[in-house]
């Protein structure tokens, strides 16, 4: 890596040292390429402004003449004012110039009659009475060209005051036509709408030649034979047209539309074509027929053919026509302009269709849009400029007259059809400052300067000013690059000598030629070849090199080459090899050639300068290989076979038209023959798609893709790939091709990709190449999702509203119906329609239409939306399939929408355009609703307004539709307020407190009355305490002996525990009322805590240790008893068997009296005397042991001390 970095290094500085020698010459070449290519060959350097009069509209429309006196540009100035009808108010002019001189301009003299009466000698006299004010004269001109280069000059607003209706004259429209001298007679007027029985319909409701109109537009035919006159105001303005054939002497026939088609405009615009080899058509367009506009054709006989219909609402299709001959097969095509077609606002858009035989005009893509500025209004008028570059093929001007000033744009045709992009824009304020409205309007073309190209003018009436642009000569610049030999065989011996040394080399022959008509007799060439050009080895040491004749070896080679017209000329090189590098990659030499910028008559020194033709390529490239492994003959014969396989996204079967619409090429090459050198894959596809990159498959050698050459009468795009290292016998390379298709026209279904492989054997002629060909399928594949929603959903009136006629506000209410649609994907929808219908009647209307679109993934991203709203008073029929109505709300709730009874619809248009997938496009349908509707319509509970959103998508034959529902209903509910309830009064409340009060008073004293508060149990409570403080005072008495008492007292200790206990069981006071019975039993022992209190010690039942002894039976006694000690005592007291003394068990566990008075509590407290406590039950038997008596001694009180 290293050593190729330091030679790229070193390579870079001589590209650079070698740069710096060739700068002038390089410099040169450029500005001759820059000279030569800037403008095409309409000349903007050298344009001829006329000036008319201030306010006149000169510049409406414009013809060129040519008669005896000279060339004549004719000019119509429609409220101009001629000094020779003084009394007249504007009737308009039409001005001649000569245009060599543009302030040579006068008024051409075509009646002299003023609003008076006069006989016209026509086909029959025919008596008229003129009222020419503000006839608008001159509106339209044109010169028969391929007739007798007769003149017409219309005047459409021309009135016949002859007659009068409702004190309303006939705006029939007046048309003259003159000799090419200009010469106006009594005979030169066409009043084709004299019939006095046709001005109105015999019903009186509408006018059929009344407001007529004639020559609106006019045009001669492509035979010279006739004249077509349009009249958009017939039959109420469905329009028609007048042809005239043979002059004015013939009997005019008039053409109508049927009066269904009212406001259609046929014959805002008219032209002729040759549509069949045989016969010449008329062409008339109806901007406004079917709100898109429309274009009819008629035969020669007049009889209709087919017509072609606008796809804008609006857009205005058909306000301008022509029709030329694009692709040279002597056949008309037709152009069609709708300059309204919106994204945003008029940037117009021009239909090209291309005659395919038997009446078959196909349209080409792309649609023509200019530079889709803003309020352009591209299209507002088209031309045949003829063969502006003469390669034979006729070309178009299209006006865009609001795009800054006015630009135009100029298209030439070609064997396809046409180029889809400009060869000029000329911007009218680059000619001169002041122009407004440039493009306008279009002469035919006419050679004005003889110098064998065609010119023509263009109006800019806005600033009173027309435009003569006349035509550069064309130069035909052509070049040729040969090598010999293609094979070189470095085996053989070395046959060029050079510094005494012998060197492998090949000739490179270049050969030049310039034609055209009206150029220069010679003229100079710069060509530069550069030698082993391939980009791949851009940086490196080439391979070839050319020595100077200082015997430096030169990578490239200039040279300034002088060329005669019409004459051919040829350089021969010899170029030499070095051995011993790459012998693989093709050596490739490169021819770079063009008119050089000093070229006398050429480039300097001419009045009108010629300019290269820019369709001819100023590159040429030639290929020599190195042979290998071909035989002794060094001549490799290859046998080539190509399969080419399409690869989808995802696994799809067709060309999935998304985001990111994509699909891989698989192509095999094997080799069945010789090895092949310079195998070479050609691809040709259509030029809407673009190649992004090829991957070779598996390890195979490495393609390299670049474009080339187009085929010749072809617009496919081609694509050559070359395989780099040679192809052996019996071998195969795969490799895969990537192809976008953002170009591709929504209504292509499929198309074609031709495949061919060439070798080193044989030049590469793309013409000859074998083809084959692979289909792929297109589909779009699109899922709408249509919602509404209606803001608020819920809404609720007064029960009675008063109405104040002149407070709206107060009066209405708003709510809104919003409708949704997003494109969920994949694909993108080209363009849609929403249809939204809204009930109408006095009670409800629609106020405002808001539109929003939203994006996530494109944030610069905008779809186009155009919204119409009308109203309608014919019902529509809607789809109610999706309306659902409950039993319950048949009766209770009354829905309102299109197809009730008295209602009529407002109905909102919506053109939406092109939508990517997510985008969201929001229609917020703004409704005031009268707020006694409800009254009004005598609504018994609640009122449901509804309307209804329908989508159509495109019926594309690649379109498929996934949109689960195209209709939607969205529904506003309306209800009754709820009624305010009354206030009460305060002398109400007053006197229910009171009563409340005063009740309750009297129950309680009855409830006392009758008992109700006294409670039983604490009386008896009560009782039980007093008796139990009588028994505790007799146990306190002094009188009661020690010995003699039967049953041993509880200390007072434990009877204060609780005095809320249960009664003891009664076997436990008989077991204290018989404490003999329990003798064998033995007792604890309480120590005296004075020595005075020891009378216990003498007692022969109780000892220093407390034993507790089995029973004979060698049982546990049933209970423990324990004594328990108060005021330090152990003393033993007895009392009198009287009544027992219930105890109970609380909560602890522990028993005490029944008593549970705390006063009580205290008193026994008081007298605290010592009683037994029963213990609980008897634990289970021990377990035995030796001895009989197990004793647990008990510490004295004196060993604690």
């Amino acid at each position: 890596m290293e050593g190729r970095k330091r030679m790229t290094s070193q390579s870079m500085g001589k590209m650079n040292s070698r740069s710096g020698l060739n700068l002038l010459f390089v410099l040169s070449v450029l500005w001759g390429s820059v000279f030569m290519v800037v403008s095409f060959n309409v000349d903007t350097e050298n344009a001829y402004i006329y000036k008319g009069p201030k306010n006149s509209f000169f510049g409406y429309s414009v013809a060129i003449l040519e008669n005896s006196q000279g060339t004549w540009l004719l000019v119509g100035a429609p409220r101009a004012n001629d000094s020779s009808l003084p009394r007249i108010n504007e009737p308009g002019a039409v001005f001649r110039c000569n245009w060599r001189y543009p302030s040579s301009c006068y008024t051409i003299f075509v009646d002299y009659v003023g609003n008076e009466k006069q006989v016209f000698k026509t086909w029959r006299n025919v008596t008229v009475d003129h009222k020419k004010d503000q006839q608008l004269l001159g509106a339209s001109i044109d010169v028969n060209v391929k007739g007798n280069s007769n003149v017409m000059i219309c005047a459409p607003r021309w009135v016949e005051n002859q007659y009068h209706v409702q004190d309303m004259a006939f705006m029939n429209g007046l048309c003259y036509e003159s000799n090419k001298e200009l010469e106006f007679d009594d005979s030169s007027g066409w009043p084709a709408f004299d019939n006095l029985k046709k001005q109105i319909h015999s019903s009186g409701s509408y006018y059929v030649y009344g407001m007529g109109m004639l020559g609106s537009s006019a045009a001669y035919s492509q035979d010279g034979q006739f004249a077509v006159l349009g009249s958009p105001g017939v039959n109420d303005f469905a329009g028609g047209f007048v042809r005239i054939k043979g002059g004015v002497k013939k009997k005019p026939r008039v053409v109508d539309i049927p009066v269904e088609a009212s406001n259609s405009y046929f014959g805002s615009s008219v032209t002729t074509a040759r549509l069949t080899k045989d016969a010449v058509s008329t062409v008339v367009g109806g901007p406004r027929a079917g709100g898109a506009g429309k274009v009819f054709v008629y035969d020669s006989q007049l009889e209709f053919l087919l017509f072609k219909e606008g796809e804008q609402l609006g857009s205005s299709f058909g306000a301008s026509l022509c029709s030329l001959d694009l692709n040279g097969d002597g056949l008309d095509d037709i152009v069609v302009g709708a300059p309204l077609y919106t994204n945003e606002m008029d940037e117009g858009r021009v239909y090209v269709y291309i005659n395919r035989e038997f009446f078959n005009l196909e349209l080409l893509q792309p649609i023509l849009s200019g530079s889709d500025s803003v309020g352009a209004r591209f299209g507002t008028a088209v031309a045949n400029l003829g063969d502006l570059n003469l390669d034979g093929y006729q070309d178009l001007a299209v006006g865009a007259p609001y795009e800054g000033g006015g630009v135009v744009y100029i298209y030439n045709g070609a064997s396809f059809g046409m180029y889809s992009e400009p060869s000029q824009r000329i911007v009218g304020r680059n000619l001169h400052k002041s122009l407004k409205a440039f493009g306008w309007s279009f002469s035919r073309p006419w050679d004005v300067n003889r110098d064998g190209y065609e010119d023509f003018a263009v109006g800019s009436f806005e600033s009173n000013k027309v435009v003569l642009l006349r035509t550069r000569s064309v130069l035909d610049l052509t070049a040729n690059l040969t090598v010999s030999p293609r094979v070189i065989d470095l085996a053989s011996e070395p046959k060029c000598r050079l510094r005494g040394l012998m060197w492998h080399c090949i000739e490179a022959k270049m050969c030049f030629k310039y034609l055209g008509q009206n150029l220069h007799p010679s003229s100079e060439i710069n060509m530069t070849l550069t030698l082993d050009s391939i980009e791949r080895h851009r940086g490196e040491q080439s391979r070839l090199f050319i020595p100077d004749h200082e015997n430096r070896e030169m990578e490239s080679l200039q040279q300034l080459v002088v060329l005669r017209l019409n004459r051919g000329f040829c350089i021969k090189k010899k170029i030499f090899i070095r051995v011993g590098r790459d012998v693989v990659t093709p050596l490739q030499m490169q021819l770079d050639f063009d008119i050089a910028s000093s070229s006398i008559g050429i480039s300097s020194e001419c009045e009108i300068c010629p300019v290269r033709n820019k369709y001819n390529p100023t590159v040429k490239t030639a290929r020599a290989q190195f042979a290998l492994d071909c035989g002794k003959d060094h001549e490799c014969h290859p046998n080539l076979k190509v399969h080419a396989k399409p690869l989808y996204s995802k696994g799809k079967s067709t060309f999935l038209v998304d985001d990111t619409p994509y699909f891989d090429l698989e192509i095999t090459v094997s080799n069945t023959g010789e090895t092949s050198y310079l195998t070479v894959v050609t691809l040709a596809y259509p030029s809407a798609l673009h190649f992004s990159y090829v991957h070779t498959m598996g390890k195979g050698p490495a393609v390299s893709c670049i474009p080339a050459e187009s085929f010749s009468n072809s617009s496919l795009a081609v694509l050559d790939c070359d395989i780099m290292s040679p192809l052996k016998s019996m071998k195969r390379n795969t490799f895969k091709a990537r192809f976008y298709g953002y170009g591709l026209s929504y209504s292509t279904h499929e198309f074609d990709i031709l495949f061919g492989a060439s070798s080193a054997r044989t030049e590469l002629n793309r013409d000859n190449m074998e083809l084959f060909s692979v289909t792929i399928p297109v589909q779009m594949s699109t899922q709408m999702k249509f919602s509404g929603l209606s803001i608020p959903g819920q809404m609720s009136f007064p029960h009675k509203v008063s109405i104040d006629e002149d407070d709206y506000k107060l009066n209405w209410a708003s709510l809104s119906h919003l409708y949704v649609l997003r494109n969920m994907g994949p694909s993108p929808m080209p363009h849609g329609q929403l249809i939204l219908t809204v009930p109408l009647s006095d009670w409800v209307k629609v106020s405002n239409v808001i539109i929003e679109t939203k994006t996530i993934s494109r944030p610069l991203s905008h779809v186009p939306v155009d919204c119409s709203l009308t109203e309608k008073y014919d019902r529509r029929k809607i789809n109610h399939s999706a309306v659902y109505r409950d039993k319950k709300d048949v009766n209770s709730v009354m829905y309102k929408a299109c197809d009730s009874d008295l209602m009529n619809c407002s109905t909102v248009i919506c053109y939406v355009g092109f939508m990517h997938t997510y985008e969201t496009v929001y229609i917020n349908v703004s409704i005031d609703i009268r707020k006694d509707v409800l009254q009004t319509l005598k609504v018994p509970n609640i009122l449901g307004l509804i309307s209804y959103g329908n989508l159509i998508e495109p019926s594309y034959k690649s379109y498929n539709s996934e949109t689960v529902s195209h209709d939607i209903m969205t529904t506003t509910f309306i209800s009754y307020k709820p009624l305010p309830r009354k206030a009460v009064t305060w002398w109400a409340l007053v006197i229910s407190i009171c009563s409340g009060f005063l009740l309750l008073y009297v129950i309680t004293v009855i409830l006392w009355k009758l008992g109700f508060f006294r409670r039983k149990k604490k009386e008896e409570l009560q009782h039980l305490i007093q008796s139990t403080e009588s028994e505790r005072e007799l146990l306190s008495s002094d009188s009661i002996s020690a010995g003699s008492s039967d049953v041993m007292v509880l200390p007072a200790r434990l009877l204060s525990l609780d005095q809320t206990s249960h009664h003891v069981n009664h076997n436990i006071i008989s077991h204290l009322q018989y404490p003999e019975r329990d003798r064998l039993f033995y007792y604890p022992h309480l120590e005296p805590e004075s020595p005075q209190d020891n009378g216990l010690d003498q007692n022969p039942l109780f000892s220093s240790h407390s034993l507790n002894r089995r029973d004979q039976q060698q049982h546990y006694p049933p209970s423990y008893f324990h004594t328990m000690q108060h005021n330090r005592t152990s003393s033993f007291k007895r009392i009198p068997r009287t009544r027992p003394i219930s105890y109970h068990r609380n909560q602890s566990g522990r028993l005490s009296s029944g008593s549970t008075n705390n006063n009580n509590k205290n008193r026994i407290d008081a007298h605290e005397p010592d009683i037994w406590i029963a213990p609980p039950p008897a634990p289970p038997q021990a377990p035995s042991f030796d001895n009989n008596t197990y004793l647990e001694p008990f510490e004295p009180l004196e060993s604690r001390a």
